[in-house]
């Protein structure tokens, strides 16, 4: 999981034990999964959101290897405390911290303009090269589209 907002843990309990998976989250965010009276007060919710408790507790620069794939953690604090890129071989699931030419929001808690930013920086200066990126909303870009993006809004000032 990338970060613990309601529209992306909503139906983590069934999801859990219908594919009968572990929940990996990072530890700052954990205890998301299992406030039901914080995901439950959100007005689209409709149907009660049941806690979960997280399987496996991640931290920057984790790596967790399944057969083939090695699964490695970038922290992007900004959207969450506790926000997660997710990056395996050349892509990023990056949640809700970078999205095609924008950012993801940072009014709800845990959110902080300048800690997101300075994330995003981070992620493009400590990656090498280019990788697709796919966000949770929004369709997906690369990394190389975003400095580019980023780069044309430092020198136009737009």
């Amino acid at each position: 999981i990338t970060h613990g907002h309601t529209d992306h843990i909503l139906a983590l309990k069934e999801v859990k034990e219908y594919f009968n998976v572990p929940v990996i989250i990072s530890k700052i965010d954990a205890g998301r999964l299992e406030d039901e009276e914080l995901i439950n007060e959100r007005p689209y919710v409709k149907i009660p959101y049941k806690a979960v408790k997280a399987d496996i507790l991640i931290c920057e620069d984790d790596i967790i290897n399944l057969d083939e794939l090695s699964f490695s953690f970038l922290g992007m604090p900004g959207h969450t405390d506790g926000s997660m890129a997710i990056i395996v071989n050349d892509n990023i699931f990056s949640g809700d911290t970078i999205m095609f030419e924008k950012h993801g929001k940072t009014s709800l808690p845990g959110g902080n303009e300048k800690l997101l930013i300075s994330s995003i920086e981070k992620m493009m200066n400590t990656l090498i090269g280019d990788y697709k990126i796919f966000p949770g909303h929004r369709q997906e870009t690369s990394l190389d589209h975003e400095r580019k993006c980023r780069l044309s809004t430092v020198i136009t000032g737009y």
